[in-house]
């Protein structure tokens, strides 16, 4: 976008130069110099860490106002980097990741990192490539020798295979697009819902792969659950915009993005956040 605002100033410029030759010509310099620096702009970009979402955003400690850190954390630094005149702010403050998309929808917020596609954001910009994709999966406790290989198995059970899913998370709507009806999508967080399955208010917890090893650790759960074998889809998690953001600030965003993904540093950041492996993203 840059390179072709240049391109319609620079005949502006030289008919500045060619006019001001006789008065200025160092004056005309500054002015076309001027003018070519308003193409890189300097963009503040809204946004916030999604809380219960590791390892997008992790809390550094458990101190209180802890600074924050994670995969997400981490590509805005590396956006920023790319392109210095890209400033993101607010990752160092806390909220609720289905608050995240109400704010976007309402303008308050410009931008949100790694959401899943689904028809209730549909008004929300989603931007190529995407930032990581990763499996779905079953959690269930650790003394219950259930096996379920498919959707099909997990429609069979009935009532008798109450699935926890966090609330406000795509992965409902694949639960509805296979039948599934006996679920329980009224707690958002994964330690609050790993207590929930492990005190038998559900069979099943489905969750992400990504992040859901460490995640069972953090919550001292190792001995209690267990992740089943058996991925039940793929899902590709984006950067996103509000409609209302600047069209440059979502084309430079999406420049950056692409840029790390083609050379390899987006996957870098993947792996020291993921204990599992992360189907690479294509340029």
């Amino acid at each position: 976008m840059g390179d072709r605002m240049g391109d319609r100033l620079r005949p502006a410029c030289s008919g500045i130069t060619q006019s001001l030759a006789l008065h200025s010509r160092f004056g005309a310099m500054l002015l076309c110099v001027f003018l070519a620096n308003q193409t890189h702009a300097q963009i503040a970009i809204r946004t916030v860490a999604q809380a219960d979402t590791a390892p997008k955003f992790v809390a550094h400690s458990n101190a209180p106002n802890a600074p924050i850190d994670g995969l997400c954390v981490d590509i805005n630094r590396a956006i920023e980097r790319i392109d210095p005149g890209l400033h993101i702010n607010g990752d160092q403050t806390w909220m609720p990741a289905n608050r995240v998309v109400i704010e976007m929808n309402a303008g308050h917020l410009d931008m949100g990192c790694g959401f899943v596609k689904t028809p209730e954001r549909s008004k929300l910009r989603f931007i190529e490539p995407p930032l990581f994709t990763t499996d779905f999966v079953l959690v269930a406790r650790a003394n219950d020798p259930i096996i379920v290989h498919n959707w099909a198995e997990l429609r069979a059970l009935g009532d008798q295979g109450m699935v926890l899913v966090d609330h406000g998370y795509g992965v409902v709507n694949d639960l509805n697009a296979q039948g599934i009806t006996h679920y329980d999508d009224t707690t958002l967080g994964l330690n609050e819902n790993l207590q929930k399955l492990r005190a038998g208010k559900g069979r099943f917890y489905i969750h992400r792969l990504l992040g859901l090893v460490d995640g069972i650790k953090r919550a001292n759960m190792n001995a209690d659950v267990r992740i089943l074998p058996v991925s039940l889809g793929r899902q590709s998690y984006y950067m996103i915009f509000s409609q209302q953001a600047p069209a440059e600030m979502v084309q430079r965003t999406q420049k950056a993005i692409a840029t790390l993904a083609k050379s390899g540093e987006l996957m870098k950041l993947l792996q020291r956040w993921s204990n599992i492996f992360v189907e690479p993203q294509k340029p």
